[in-house]
């Protein structure tokens, strides 16, 4: 049963930990800029508990533990980086913790094990249900009454993303499939296994008596293609033989027969790695994650695309955390971050992004939005044309750089051109577009490039925890709560650094 938290807690005469103090630490756990306190005052005591009233009977069961300090504690444990077990530790004997979670009592108790494993069960259940991200909103609120608190303004924001792994293990096809299958096969009950037919049964079973890459171990090159073959006449008769049954286990066997087979003229066929997308089931334990390679890094798990202010003056804070797959394209993060920033802090006047931002959709967006915004663009993927372009009263002037020739292109069709130099040639405006997007990124001011570097130094702080760039976590709302947890620590430092020391603010 949903029951709000009581807005302050009182202090009990014999069991406040703050009587027994001498005054020296009585004074420093009562400072106002300490950072439990601040924590506290800023994150803990502004959540919005009703938001998370779905998640509990309305009429029904025992009252819920307080929720601010269930999200405190996850907040705390990403931003310490400490195990459960140290969690639990710190929130039940250190005074500071406690402090900072609101318990003013040595006898307050903080919620068991049991209970804060299910409540963040009950919050990735409710996104994956419902498609919204509980946290996702508390972190709003929360960043919306910091920067109304200390007066941060979202003129000037910059973006950066990064890659990270899920907490899975990197496997080959062959794994991934005996992996899936062993996965919906221990799933089912003795009873339901007799709908296989016996062949596929005594596969199955020899399956589960070997971790998958036992069994790939035990292959001969020569016998890998053979067993996959085998593997998938096997997911085909389990496709059709269960497709009443439903559940995750036959869904993955579903999705992972469909990406990795093919059928023709009535042959099951592996397909060849290069038809495999990108996006195909990378692990039975993670049905999120996806592949994505860049130059020196391969990574099969999620992208996070952080965006912060970055005004000259005052206090700078993230105010959008987006994690997707890592096949998500860096410019489809542009819009959303924008928006959320702008309904979380307030109007932008101008955004610095890196080349991998670039998108002439998001300049479109900028140009025609309500109020009009600019987006700096670091740096230009690819590399720059032989060819030069304006729009003049003629027509498109080229000049070709090597020989210095000048030429009016002739328009064939709406929108496309041709030139003839050495030979001919043939444009679009989509070209000519992305020439003057250089050509602009080219002659941007130092001060304004310089802008977007700092942001770099947010997605170490955001990622510095992570070992070899892998999350701890697997499935994308357990990671996005990571990072979300994260951006939450890292605002808190921001603003206990800015009231310790106001000059030493982040700068552009």
């Amino acid at each position: 049963m949903f029951r709000r938290t009581p807005s302050d807690r009182q202090s009990d005469m014999f069991t406040s930990y703050e009587s027994h103090l001498g005054r020296s630490k009585r004074e420093k756990l009562a400072d106002p800029k300490a950072w439990h306190n601040l924590f506290h005052k800023h994150i803990v005591s502004q959540v919005d508990e009703a938001r998370f009233a779905d998640l509990f009977d309305a009429t029904q069961g025992r009252p819920n533990a307080p929720v601010r300090i269930l999200l405190g504690m996850i907040f705390l444990k990403e931003g310490y980086q400490w195990s459960d077990e140290e969690l639990f530790e710190q929130c039940g004997y250190n005074l500071l913790v406690m402090r900072a979670l609101g318990l003013v009592n040595l006898d307050e108790q903080v919620p068991a094990p049991s209970t804060y494993y299910l409540f963040k069960q009950q919050v990735f259940a409710y996104d994956i249900a419902n498609g919204v991200d509980l946290v996702g909103q508390v972190y709003d609120e929360l960043t919306q009454d910091q920067a109304h608190h200390f007066g941060v303004r979202a003129d000037y924001i910059r973006m950066d993303s990064k890659l990270f792994g899920s907490n899975i293990a990197n496997c080959c096809r062959l794994q991934l499939i005996v992996g899936c299958l062993r996965a919906f096969w221990k799933a089912l009950e003795p009873d339901q296994r007799q709908r296989a037919v016996a062949s596929d049964r005594r596969i199955l079973d020899a399956l589960l008596e070997k971790k998958p890459h036992q069994v790939v171990y035990s292959l001969k090159e020569t016998e890998k293609a053979g067993k996959l073959q085998q593997l998938g006449l096997v997911l085909d008769r389990l496709v059709r033989r269960y497709r009443d049954s439903g559940g995750t286990g036959y869904e993955q066997i579903t999705r992972i027969f469909r990406e990795q087979y093919t059928v023709v003229s009535e042959q099951i066929v592996l397909k060849q790695p290069k038809d495999v997308a990108a996006t195909s089931l990378q692990s039975p334990h993670d049905v999120d994650a996806t592949y994505c390679v860049k130059p020196g890094q391969k990574v099969w798990g999620y992208r996070a695309s952080v965006t912060e202010t970055c005004n000259p003056d005052g206090l700078n804070l993230i105010t959008d955390v987006q994690v997707a797959p890592a096949t998500h394209s860096d410019p489809q993060f542009v819009v959303p971050a924008i928006e959320k920033t702008e309904s979380v802090v307030g109007a932008v006047r101008e955004a610095s992004m890196d080349g991998s931002y670039h998108h002439p959709a998001n300049q479109e967006y900028a140009a025609n939005s309500q109020n009009k915004k600019t987006l700096h663009i670091a740096g230009m993927p690819g590399y720059a044309s032989r060819f030069t372009y304006e729009y003049t009263d003629q027509g498109v002037a080229v000049v070709d750089t090597r020989t210095g020739e000048r030429q009016i292109a002739a328009e064939y069709r709406p929108g496309k051109y041709r030139i003839i130099f050495e030979k001919r040639y043939c444009f679009t405006d989509a070209r000519i577009k992305s020439y003057l997007q250089r050509k602009k990124v080219d002659e941007m001011p130092d001060e304004v490039r310089m802008r977007r570097n700092n942001v770099e130094a947010t997605i170490y702080h955001l990622s510095c925890r992570l070992r070899k760039s892998k999350s701890r976590y697997r499935g994308l709302p357990a990671n996005r709560l990571w990072a979300i947890s994260r951006a939450v620590w890292v605002n808190l430092i921001r603003i206990r650094n800015h009231l310790s020391s106001p000059l030493l603010a982040p700068v552009c």
